[in-house]
Formats: structure tokens, C-alpha cells, sequence
């Protein structure tokens, strides 16, 4: 999918930290988080790029003080070449992360379908906790491709959250007839 001129960001913040070795355990999450629920692009080490539309630099901040991290921020206004190789790269890792909600969806799905068609059997140990997982990974990705994205539906949200919805009928109807077999017995 090309990118469109109007989408392109001018402003990008690039992020850097340093959080000394006795703590690698917070650095590690740190990290995970801000690429997870920031939506940072990795440069290289302790060095990030947030595009502004997604985050103000106080909402950065603030994200980085709940970790015990002091960051240094600085506002990018790179030229419009380097700010498209930045926004393909962005865009792509953000369609990598759909996919990869899609799949997560998909192998949730057939599980359901399984014990569905079994419904002595076991297999949903657990399962709620994948469907929170689900819903996380979702609002974490709808937040920042709204923000980041436009109103094409090149973002595919609403089909996520379809997705979700219907999941969670399965599950509801799946956890009714494994109840009831139980009360058969």
C-alpha cells in the first residue's frame, strides 16, 4: 500500500534513555512498553521515534517517570524523503501488528471451534486470559493507528473489532453449552 503525501508526518520525536545495567529487568520493560503502548519505532539502542500526531512529549514524559526512566526527547522536523522512509517503516511495523492480532484472533477461533465441536472436552483453560490479551493488544494498536492513521480504511479497525466482538459470542456460547453438558452429568 503506498503512502499518501497528506499522511506523511514532518514532526517526529526521537527518544533516548539510559537506564544503567543493575537494572536491566526495568529497562527490558520499559522498552517492550514503549514500543507496545507507545508505539515506538525502534532506531537502535535507547533510541526511539514517536511521530507527534500519536504523543505529546508531556504525555512522553510522564509515560517515562511511571517507569522510574528519565528520557531525553527532541522534536525532528526532517526533511519530506527521510520523513517518508520513516512513516513506511512506521506504517509497516503497524500493519505487522494487525496481522499479528489477526493470527492471535484466528488461533483463538479455531480453539473455540474445537471445543465446539468436542464439548467434553477440556481446552478452554485459560482462555479468558487470551481474550484479554486480545482486547489489550487491540486498544493498544486502534489507539495509535487512530491517531497516527486517517479515516481510510487502510487500518482495518473496525474489522478487529468485529472480530473481537464475535470471539467473545463464541466464547460466550461455547462456555453455555460446556456448562450445560456439565449439568448433564
Amino acid at each position: 500500500m503506498v503512502i499518501q503525501t497528506k499522511k506523511i508526518e514532518k514532526d517526529w520525536i526521537l527518544l533516548t534513555y539510559d537506564v544503567s545495567v543493575e537494572h536491566n529487568n526495568k529497562r527490558d520493560v520499559f522498552r517492550e512498553d514503549l514500543v507496545k503502548d507507545m508505539g515506538g519505532l525502534y532506531q537502535n539502542d535507547s533510541v526511539y521515534l514517536l511521530p507527534k500526531k500519536v504523543h505529546t512529549l508531556k504525555q512522553i514524559e510522564d509515560f517515562a517517570k511511571g517507569y522510574g526512566v528519565n528520557v531525553v526527547l527532541f522534536g525532528l522536523d526532517a526533511d519530506l524523503k527521510a520523513c517518508k522512509d520513516i512513516s513506511k517503516r512506521y506504517v509497516k511495523l503497524l500493519k505487522e501488528r494487525r496481522k499479528n492480532i489477526k493470527d492471535l484472533f484466528w488461533e483463538a477461533w479455531d480453539r473455540l471451534s474445537t471445543v465446539e465441536r468436542n464439548i467434553k472436552d477440556e481446552g478452554l483453560t485459560g482462555f479468558h486470559n487470551k481474550l484479554r490479551e486480545l482486547q489489550t493488544l487491540y486498544e493498544h494498536y486502534n489507539e495509535i493507528a487512530t491517531k497516527y492513521g486517517n479515516k481510510n480504511d487502510e487500518w482495518k479497525i473496525e474489522s478487529l473489532e468485529d472480530d473481537l466482538e464475535r470471539l467473545d459470542k463464541k466464547y460466550e456460547k461455547v462456555t453455555l453449552l460446556k456448562k450445560r453438558e456439565r449439568g448433564n452429568k
